[in-house]
């Protein structure tokens, strides 16, 4: 039966580990952030005025006796999750510290915080520590294929919050602009209310985009380069706060799930020391490499590049690239890039 097939394909799929090794770094960086947010929360919950609502009276409360103990186990279970040292049981550890923050009191929920756990219940479903972690270093085995159906999920769960958070501000509430008007300090001549609602529009725009784009292999570097500006942008205008550091950081973060190419699956013909820098930066071991005497040489299942376009195309999916490089493609910036690496090469010869 098709359904059957599709079943059977989804839970049986692998794919390399090293995707969600790096997920798992940028989320377990979250989960610590969350839990020196959760320590100054506290001060304020334990106060005799704070009103608190609980919504599972069962649950033991917290002791402000013990607040260092729950919060330092949070954080020690985050640094271990982010080096991959008992990646499960620590991921495990965090999952239960947000679960449990989040009972505590209805008005300290937020909706970064219960992403975080619910990525982070997934990475460890998903044995992240597979790669980039100290427990695959120190046991000394190879690099293995783990399930792709994790992080099928953690990328839905990513296109889903970007939906579902676009359609919610389509109300009156939101559409004017207010929101903006109260975070943003612009000058006199455009305090406007046309700014306002554009900045609300846009916004909505932005996230129905990246909602269907990362999924698509044409849109996919642009969602990647908008969504990385989108996030950024939200921190300038609207300030530093550990909220937004942290839901941007985490969508941010899960970008790299969505680089659909397999390790070895292009090959990168360079001299020798451009080579070596070129293999240093791919972390998820997309590419294979060879010596070559002339210039920069990439062949993949897209055709065959050489020189500027051969190292644009490479950039695509260098974690340190990946989420900005397509800024390559836009005129301005394709010139430019062409002549800086005509330039570059031409003084190497």
């Amino acid at each position: 039966m098709p359904v059957l097939g599709f079943v059977e394909q989804f839970f049986g799929a692998k794919t390399s580990a090293r995707r969600f090794g790096l997920a798992r770094i940028v989320i377990g960086l979250v989960g610590l952030l969350d839990a020196l947010v959760t320590r100054r929360e506290l001060e304020t919950m334990f106060r005799a005025e704070a009103l608190r609502v609980r919504q599972f009276a069962w649950l033991p409360d917290l002791d402000p006796a013990y607040a260092g103990f729950y919060i330092g186990l949070w954080i020690l279970a985050s640094v271990m999750f982010i080096v991959g040292r008992f990646t499960k049981a620590a991921g495990a550890i965090v999952v239960i510290c947000i679960a449990y923050r989040l009972a505590l009191d209805l008005t300290l929920y937020t909706t970064n915080i219960y992403l975080c756990g619910l990525l982070t219940l997934l990475l460890v479903i998903g044995d992240s520590g597979a790669a980039m972690s100290l427990d695959r270093a120190w046991a000394g085995r190879p690099e293995t294929l783990i399930s792709l159906w994790p992080q099928t999920l953690v990328k839905l769960q990513i296109s889903i919050v970007y939906l579902f958070t676009a359609i919610e501000k389509i109300n009156p509430g939101y559409l004017p602009g207010e929101v903006f008007k109260r975070f943003l300090s612009v000058p006199d001549f455009l305090d406007a209310p046309w700014l306002y609602q554009g900045a609300a529009v846009t916004t909505i725009l932005f996230e129905l985009f990246l909602a269907g784009a990362l999924w698509s292999r044409r849109y996919r570097g642009w969602a990647f380069l908008w969504g990385f500006a989108f996030h950024v942008s939200i921190l300038v205008l609207m300030g530093f706060f550990a909220a937004f550091m942290a839901y941007s950081a985490m969508f941010v973060g899960s970008y790299a799930l969505f680089l659909d190419e397999q390790p070895g699956s292009r090959l990168i013909s360079a001299r020798g020391r451009e080579l070596g820098w070129l293999r240093r930066l791919d972390w998820l071991g997309i590419d294979r490499y060879e010596s070559g005497a002339g210039v920069l040489s990439l062949k993949t299942d897209q055709g065959h590049f050489t020189g500027w376009a051969a190292l644009r195309e490479t950039l695509r999916v260098l974690p340190v690239s990946f989420l900005w490089a397509s800024a390559f493609d836009l005129p301005l910036m394709r010139g430019l890039g062409k002549a800086v690496y005509s330039r570059a090469a031409a003084e190497r010869h």
